[in-house]
């Protein structure tokens, strides 16, 4: 048993000797604008810091997290959501030039969120009697897949985008939904390899 633990140990201790530390993350920040006289615009702001370790030449591990906070939409001029999500993951190199590589990576996600805003109320005859803020939360867990490619600026720094996502969503609000997602969502980081 004392010779297994230290084979452990002793391969764990060159893994790590070959690791390289990563650092980074990305920042949205966007504004949409409705054509409805009283509909204020809707502003969102995420921030996502990512951290992990480059094992070996072809493959990555880390976890990612965002913060998200949207304000306004297009009924509900008072509505905000914020969100947090935690997602670990594991790059793959699956091709590679000079400055540019692209990966594989895999992901599970876990992410809450919750949802405020005034409902319009009316009386009996149907004219408008104030407002009743309501309040949603919900969470998901996912597990999906998506193309990321990384272009070398310097030895250090890279930017990073990753295109898509497809993978399964387990939701749970008032009630739990399974579905299959597909996105086309486009995202820009930057990452620091120490």
């Amino acid at each position: 048993m004392k010779k297994v633990l230290i084979s452990i140990a002793a391969m764990l201790a060159c893994v790590g000797m070959n690791a390289q530390f990563i650092a980074g993350g990305s920042l949205e920040l966007s504004t949409e604008s409705f054509e409805q006289k009283d509909a204020d615009n809707e502003n969102i702001f995420k921030i996502s810091p990512l951290v992990g370790y480059q094992l070996n030449d072809k493959l990555i591990v880390g976890a990612s997290a965002t913060l998200g906070i949207e304000r306004g939409f297009e009924y509900w001029p008072d509505y905000k959501q914020t969100t947090f999500s935690i997602s670990p993951f594991a790059m793959y190199k699956l091709w590679n030039s000079d400055k540019i590589s692209f990966y594989g990576k895999a992901a599970f996600t876990y992410y809450t969120s919750t949802e405020e805003h005034s409902k319009p109320m009316y009386n009996a005859l149907g004219e408008p009697d104030g407002k009743k803020k309501e309040s949603h939360k919900y969470s998901s867990f996912g597990l999906g897949l998506a193309p990321v490619l990384e272009f070398a600026m310097t030895d250090h720094l890279s930017l990073l985008s990753e295109f898509g996502y497809i993978g399964f969503d387990s939701y749970k609000d008032e009630s739990s939904i399974l579905s299959l997602s597909v996105s086309g969502a486009l995202s820009f980081g930057l990452i620091y390899r120490f």
